[in-house]
């Protein structure tokens, strides 16, 4: 119906980052997804097929034709003495209905994600491998459909790492690996880079809940991320002015510190990061119970740079300060470190210049 079946699939997998995304980041469709331009031609009785529910039973339906075929055969030998030889007719019609499963089998994939679900990718894995026997997808399809099986499930693992306790290190590496490469090596350098954009919105609206979950991803988008997702996830950490000590105490045992001291070396064309990890800090230098571990890891020199190059900007330079006074009100060590960058540090600990 509409556009064939090879070019509904090339439409849905040869370009996985173009897909819409759901509320997790993760590729999926909307209810009206044969509208969107990729879609153009497709004729909406292809929407229909994938509303209903219950289990895709193309596959039973085929298996029941061939013994039916079968028994009528045996029956006309037994009259005629001959039997109509229809086996070509069902070969092809086997291969129609595995293409037209496959294709099912992933709209209602798709469609599952953004109404909220994580789907199992068994219905599309079988789907597949009954359309790649029974010759019903091309060889280009059924690579396709193979890396979209690895990139699915790589999206989830990356949601299932922010919904448990305790994350499973292997997903960790393999995200900051695949990040590292980029969207030019492989599958999972493509897949990380392109959950990372709507997928640090779903990391985001975790951590201003202060759910500890997600602080394991949250570290990997930090020190490994694109620009702009290090600098939404840095806002994410300490998002609000009464930040509780309790919870910078978890952002700091995560591991934020080296992240954040490494966003620091950024140029003037990184001063969004910069501004963002400084934003942190200061939230975390301003608290007691986090306040030592910024002392030990030794930001004073960068931000005493920053105070006294104008050229990083006034907003840079106040928040750089304000960290600076909050070490040397609580301590005299930190103090006389801030005055050796060539500050000066009253005595009530107010850092100025000289």
């Amino acid at each position: 119906v509409g556009v064939t079946f090879e070019d509904l699939l090339e439409a849905l997998l040869s370009n996985l980052g173009e897909l819409p995304r759901d509320a997790r980041g993760r590729v999926s469709l909307s209810s009206r997804w044969w509208e969107l331009p990729q879609f153009e031609g497709i004729h909406e009785r292809w929407a229909a097929v994938a509303t209903g529910g219950g289990e895709l039973r193309f596959h039973d339906e085929c298996d029941d034709w061939r013994s039916r075929n079968s028994t009528i055969g045996q029956e006309e030998v037994r009259l005629l003495g001959r039997a109509k030889d229809l086996n070509k007719q069902l070969q092809d019609l086997c291969a129609r209905s595995a293409a037209d499963q496959l294709v099912q089998a992933l709209l209602r994939f798709l469609l599952a994600r953004s109404s909220g679900q994580t789907p199992d990718l068994s219905e599309v894995s079988r789907a597949a491998t009954w359309a790649r026997d029974a010759s019903g997808a091309s060889v280009e399809a059924s690579m396709w459909v193979a890396e979209f099986l690895k990139w699915a499930a790589f999206e989830d693992q990356i949601v299932w790492a922010l919904q448990g306790a305790a994350p499973s290190p292997k997903v960790l590496r393999e995200l900051r690996e695949a990040l590292a490469v980029g969207d030019t090596a492989g599958f999972a350098g493509r897949c990380a880079c392109s959950w990372q954009g709507p997928g640090t919105e779903h990391v985001c609206d975790l951590l201003r809940t202060r759910d500890a979950r997600a602080l394991p991803v949250a570290m990997v988008l930090l020190a490994k991320g694109a620009t702009e997702v290090r600098a939404q996830v840095a806002e994410g950490l300490t998002n609000s002015a009464a930040v509780e000590g309790e919870w910078l105490l978890k952002v700091v045992g995560a591991g934020a510190l080296p992240p954040l001291g490494a966003m620091l070396q950024g140029g003037r064309s990184d001063s969004r990061c910069m501004y963002s990890a400084l934003l942190v800090l200061k939230n975390l230098s301003a608290a007691s119970e986090s306040r030592p571990a910024v002392s030990e890891v030794g930001f004073i020199g960068r931000c005493a740079e920053m105070v006294l190059n104008t050229g990083y900007g006034q907003d840079v330079s106040y928040l750089a300060l304000a960290i600076l006074n909050n070490l040397a009100k609580a301590s005299e060590a930190d103090a006389e470190a801030i005055r050796e960058q060539g500050l000066k540090v009253d005595s009530v600990g107010r850092v100025k210049k000289k």
